[in-house]
């Protein structure tokens, strides 16, 4: 069974693993998604990664929907990948060009 992409999650080789993040992070879907199981609120995990939108939150929370199998894999062995810290301060010149290339993401829906 084919499954759907979703704009603004990518699986890179070398790349977290190759395990799904949300595009132009090493912010990996399962990651927030556990997050959320553990009763994290969508305000506070914006908090910890504030390079991340409410769009990125749809997007990956879509992807789970679409690949809960392997998501949920991956929650269950997160001893075997390092969990990313909150991103320091990129810069503004970085962070806007990262903000322009999300808005050509287009949006999940």
């Amino acid at each position: 069974m084919l499954k759907a992409k979703i704009a603004g999650i990518e699986r890179t080789l070398g790349v977290c693993g190759g395990q799904a993040c949300v595009a132009l992070t090493r912010i990996p879907v399962w990651l927030l998604v556990h997050a959320r199981q553990l009763g994290c609120s969508e305000e506070e995990i914006l908090e910890d990664y504030p390079d991340l939108s409410r769009h990125d939150l749809d997007r990956a929370w879509a992807y789970y929907g679409l690949h809960r199998a392997e998501i949920e894999r991956q929650i269950a062995s997160d001893g075997s990948v390092d969990m990313p810290e909150p991103p320091l301060d990129i810069g503004k010149e970085k962070k806007e060009k990262q903000d322009e290339r999300r808005e050509n993401l287009g949006s999940v829906h």
